[in-house]
């Protein structure tokens, strides 16, 4: 797995990638949602995990900022990088959006690690404090607004720079 270390990409084995980014300088990144890991494969064709230690058991970047190599994804589907390197993450099956900043340090930035509660559909809210059901897409824009696919919710949601959360497309029912 690439959580060994850095080796040439066409060396390890991905299990279900679902996801992929490319950032401004070329670098690749993938959700590889079986194996729990989001990885970086550089111009030099080199593959490392960013995020993820292969075990969906542990700690979970709902419960703050630690080493993106120290939280337990998910079955993680998608991935993006924005303007100025850092990466989201769309954790799917632990229903959270997390985001890895250049440092390498990771937080959930929307949901709460539940699939109950109260859905985005409802209003603007503090995006740690809705339910994600599953969320599978994430999109970043130009100003930092965060887009989210949540998929089980049926809802398109956005998260402003302030991390406010609402619907934008979509009912929930």
């Amino acid at each position: 797995k690439a959580s060994y270390g850095t080796q040439n990409a066409s060396a390890i084995s991905l299990s279900s990638p679902r996801g992929v980014a490319v950032d401004s300088t070329g670098n690749v990144y993938i959700a590889d949602t079986s194996n729990n890991l989001i990885e970086k494969v550089d111009t030099a064709g080199k593959i490392i995990a960013i995020a993820g230690n292969s075990s969906t058991s542990g700690v979970k970047a709902s419960y703050g900022t630690q080493n993106a190599s120290s939280v337990s994804l998910n079955a993680p589907q998608g991935v993006v990088v924005d303007s100025t390197g850092n990466v989201y993450i769309a954790d799917t099956s632990n229903n959270l959006i997390e985001k890895v900043d250049t440092a390498g340090k990771i937080i959930a930035i929307a949901g709460n690690s539940s699939t109950s509660g109260v859905k985005a559909s409802y209003g603007t809210q503090n995006a740690s404090s809705v339910s994600l059901n599953a969320p599978q897409g994430v999109a970043v824009d130009s100003t930092g607004n965060v887009y989210i696919a949540d998929n089980l919710n049926r809802l398109l949601e956005k998260v402003d720079t302030a991390g406010k959360i609402i619907a934008i497309a979509g009912n929930s029912t």
